[in-house]
């Protein structure tokens, strides 16, 4: 298989490549390379082999290629067009001089973008397709832009990258998540039942979870109702009035032992909590709870 190196493309000094391609008969066998890709269709039905893998595409369909990947593509009839844009650069092109600048700084220490600068065998691929053509619009612009190659290109090329991966991870973290809502509530749902099983109140956090989930806590939050009927902290509330009832009504540990158990450190907070969901005090639960048995 052959490997493409960045240099069989690239103007002497610079580390990005931008080229507008329609596709001739054995012009693309498959192969990998040794920089980052953003393939884009432009034209046409095709077929994207990646990693033995065989993917439908068609106008509007963008790719993010890591390093290392295996991939060719080609038009879906023998006879048939397919056109597309890549973009190829260098992890070092997004270098920390761009960290300082602007709002860069949040960008980049996304742990999206960290796995694809630094660490780019992380990431084999994204796929995504629009249909407003703003990826397009925006890469064109950077066509342009590298075939003037007027001066000032480079650094223009640079924030316009920056814009143009934010965008296509904000939109692939958007896909995610709603792919994966249902996954992501339960790992969440398992974690506080572990945590209260495990008296373990610390690794109960709203803004733990929005952060692993990509989120603010204002979103992960809002998610959260919409998919449970009940707010975060209602939730965790009710989770650890159910252990307090269980201990209470299955062991003889002291109220105050309970309480601790369940992940209370204030016995003010707790009786009041507990007096208000269930109606009545700690004691008396146990109490009624060993006239019924």
């Amino acid at each position: 298989m052959h490997e493409y190196n960045f240099q069989e493309f690239a103007r002497e000094g610079e580390q990005i490549t931008i080229n507008e391609s329609v596709y001739i008969p054995g012009m693309l066998p498959e192969h990998t390379h040794n920089f980052l890709e953003i393939f884009y269709v432009t034209e046409g039905i095709g077929i994207h082999v990646i990693n033995g893998h065989e993917l439908p595409i068609h106008k509007g369909e963008l790719f993010v290629l890591g390093s290392g990947t295996n991939h060719t593509f080609y038009p879906e009839r023998e006879n048939g067009s397919l056109k597309w844009i890549n973009i190829n650069f260098m992890p070092g092109f997004i270098d920390g001089s761009m960290i300082n600048e602007y709002n860069a700084n949040e960008i980049i220490k996304l742990s999206v973008f960290r796995n694809l600068f630094f660490d780019s065998h992380n990431i084999t691929f994204l796929h995504l397709c629009e249909t407003e053509e703003s990826y397009r619009r925006l890469i064109e612009l950077m066509l342009w832009e590298y075939v003037q190659h007027k001066y000032g290109c480079i650094s223009c090329l640079k924030h316009y990258l920056i814009v143009l991966l934010t965008k296509i991870f904000c939109d692939a973290l958007k896909e995610e998540q709603t792919k994966d809502t249902r996954w992501l509530l339960q790992t969440v749902l398992d974690e506080i039942s572990e945590s209260i099983s495990n008296s373990d109140a610390s690794a109960i956090s709203l803004s733990k979870f929005a952060q692993r989930a990509y989120m603010s806590p204002k979103s992960f939050s809002r998610l959260f109702h919409q998919k449970m009927g009940v707010g975060f902290s209602h939730y965790v509330q009710q989770k650890r009035i159910e252990k307090s009832c269980k201990l209470l009504a299955e062991t003889d540990m002291p109220v105050n032992s309970v309480m601790l158990e369940a992940g209370y450190c204030d016995a003010k907070t707790f009786y009041g909590l507990f007096k208000r969901v269930m109606g009545i005090t700690p004691m008396q639960y146990r109490l009624q709870m060993r006239k019924k048995s």
